[in-house]
């Protein structure tokens, strides 16, 4: 098909509110991966075609057209600059893809429009063009187990985003809004510096100790995340009292039988959480609220009825939210996990966490602007307090726009 003289390859159906983001944002959704050695280019190069291959979607140039994200061919070909900082999108330096790669010494960037791949998806087209690489630099196997590998598959087979979905067989439940700004804490001093984009600052969780206050409680991860952050708050501030709104990223890959699209198939639910509910009771009874609100959140009928209203009217924004958490898992190729030192993800957006599992350590990245590192002591300070090890391993720093050019 041809539309506005270019050749229409694929129609992903109608395009996801990132997409405003997406074209005028100064940074995108990018996953970064820190290796034991510097990367070697031709390698590098190599590991990104067999990608391509298992990801044919990233050698097309996304555009939208009558409110749908179209994919149309592209003219040369992707492929892996060196760069410290990363390339603008869909501009000429990325020959205008909505996918990119650049790398710098030992650290290998992938970036991608939030519209083409949210954080789970991301997530798996890195883990696949990196155990490729790590094969290649060590002479080793690729591991076929739990990554996909399956070549030349088409574009619907692995993008399916959620507002294409439509919920059947489900008994409709009433979903949760984010509560009004005026009625909810909001910190005033998180504030985006002048001179960049977005200000990041990484801290490092112990796993295992962490484990142990999962099994305790029987939460997950990200709800004891959310737990110590809301403590954090009040901590910082004895006198509010006002609730904090959470948006807690929600997988809706399991309910719609879709699990190998990259594709945006999950949104930040809201979680809300008043001063009674974390400080005027003890942990077990603050812990089994967040746990009980998100075990049902996350159950099928309730994961189609916020979908169906969500693209019905499209009125679920997370404008609303003191701290949206994005966990998107345990980042695991096998044996060649062990070659990655340092993984983190970050994106265009403020009052933000991404956490994601290394082997043995939690990573997670913060991004509260100015208040990154104040926030990253105060929510440190709560975790060690439960047992859990958490330290800052980078202090906040000016992540920088996306680039026309690269810079080595």
């Amino acid at each position: 098909m041809i539309i506005d003289n270019k050749e229409a390859v694929f129609n992903g159906g109608p395009f996801q509110s990132y997409w405003w983001a997406d074209e005028h944002e100064p940074v995108h959704l990018a996953i970064r991966a820190e290796l034991s050695d510097d990367i070697d280019a031709n390698l590098l190069e190599k590991a990104w075609e067999n990608t391509k291959k298992v990801y044919p979607l990233i050698e097309l140039v996304p555009d939208d057209f009558d409110e749908e994200v179209i994919f149309f061919k592209g003219e040369g070909t992707s492929r892996p600059i060196q760069s410290k900082s990363t390339l603008k999108l869909a501009d000429e330096v990325t020959m205008f893809r909505g996918i990119s790669l650049t790398y710098y010494r030992n650290t290998i960037t992938l970036s991608s429009y939030h519209s083409i791949a949210d954080e789970y998806g991301l997530n798996e087209i890195f883990r696949t063009l990196l155990n490729f690489y790590i094969s290649e630099r060590t002479n080793t196997s690729v591991d076929n187990s739990g990554v996909m590998m399956t070549e030349n598959r088409k574009p619907e087979e692995y993008f399916i985003q959620n507002t294409i979905l439509e919920p059947k067989n489900y008994a409709p439940q009433s979903v949760i809004l984010y509560k009004d700004i005026r009625e909810i804490f909001n910190d005033i001093s998180i504030t985006n510096n002048e001179d960049c984009a977005v200000t990041v600052g990484e801290i490092e969780i112990s796993a295992d100790a962490l484990d142990v206050i999962c099994k305790k409680y029987k939460a997950a991860p990200d709800e004891i995340f959310t737990y110590a952050a809301a403590k954090a708050v009040y901590e910082m501030y004895p006198n509010e009292r006002r609730k904090l709104s959470f948006g807690i990223m929600t997988d809706f890959r399991s309910t719609f039988n879709v699990p190998d699209t990259i594709a945006p198939c999950s949104k930040k639910m809201p979680l809300v959480l008043s001063y009674d509910d974390i400080v005027g009771c003890d942990m077990r009874t603050a812990i089994e609220k967040i746990v009980n609100i998100r075990a049902y959140q996350k159950t099928d009928d309730y994961i189609k009825s916020h979908v169906a209203l969500e693209n019905s009217y499209a009125v679920l924004g997370i404008r609303n939210a003191c701290l949206s958490v994005n966990f998107s898992g345990e980042f695991h190729i096998g044996e060649k996990t062990s070659y990655i030192k340092n993984i983190t993800m970050s994106d265009y957006s403020m009052k933000s966490v991404f956490m994601i599992r290394l082997e043995d350590k939690f990573k997670v990245s913060f991004q509260y602007g100015s208040a990154t590192d104040k926030y990253m002591d105060a929510v440190s300070s709560v975790l060690c307090n439960l047992g859990v090890n958490a330290k800052i391993t980078v202090p906040a720093y000016p992540l920088g726009a996306e680039t026309e050019k690269p810079s080595v």
